[in-house]
């Protein structure tokens, strides 16, 4: 983020009173990368791990939705 000293000074203060907090780390750059952070491009390779895994399981189940011998879910309305 890019903010001012004063709310730098603010965030590391909160920081040491929260006890949710172990360890925090203030680092300046001189300029931001270009594109997702680090931990965006993380969640982008898991989410597409997850989604080879999901189509893979799919394809060997032979589309059966995960479902024990064809059943399907009963619903009642009333």
């Amino acid at each position: 983020m890019d903010a001012p000293p004063a709310a730098l000074a603010e965030i590391e203060r909160q920081e040491r009173l929260s006890e949710d907090v172990l360890r925090y780390l203030t680092v300046r750059v001189d300029e931001h990368e270009a594109g997702p952070s680090a931990m965006m491009r993380k969640a982008d390779r898991e989410r597409d791990r997850e989604e080879r895994r999901g189509e893979r399981r799919r394809e060997r189940d032979g589309g059966r939705g995960g479902r024990e011998n064809g059943d399907e879910a009963e619903t009642t309305e009333e």
